[in-house]
């Protein structure tokens, strides 16, 4: 009796589409097809060498077929290449923890209002010594 082995997990199981390759996989690599094809027979015109033309080929369709083959922890190559980019430049690498004291301001504010009525009542003695001495 045969046995077919079933993943735990269902969502890794991508469908095939074609040469045992997923639909993304198939469109990066017919885009790096397309590319690197022209890209191939024009530099092997003007380079009259083989080999250079072969490799400026590669260094063209390589990052295609990279972004179309690469996956890690669910991400594709771009989201990835994306995220890296973002934790590395746009993020700050040291993220200082910020703490808003609300029992300062409230005692910044009784402070302000003490010295307030502090002023008030020196203000309201001063008219009271003045009328004083007027009468």
């Amino acid at each position: 009796m045969a046995y077919v082995p079933i993943p735990t997990d269902l969502k890794s199981v991508k469908t095939k589409v074609a040469f045992n390759l997923t639909a993304r996989q198939l469109v990066y690599f017919s885009c790096a097809l397309i590319i690197g094809a022209p890209v191939f027979w024009l530099s092997n015109r003007f380079l009259d060498n083989s080999t250079l033309a072969l490799l400026l080929t590669m260094a063209v369709a390589a990052p295609l077929i990279f972004f179309g083959m690469f996956e890690k922890d669910g991400l594709t190559g771009e989201r990835y290449i994306k995220q890296l980019l973002k934790v590395k430049y746009k993020r700050p690498l040291k993220r200082y923890y910020k703490n808003t004291n609300y029992y300062r301001f409230l005692h910044e504010v009784i402070n302000k209002e003490q010295q307030i009525e502090k002023e008030y009542k020196l203000k309201s003695k001063k008219k009271t010594l003045f009328r004083r001495r007027v009468s």
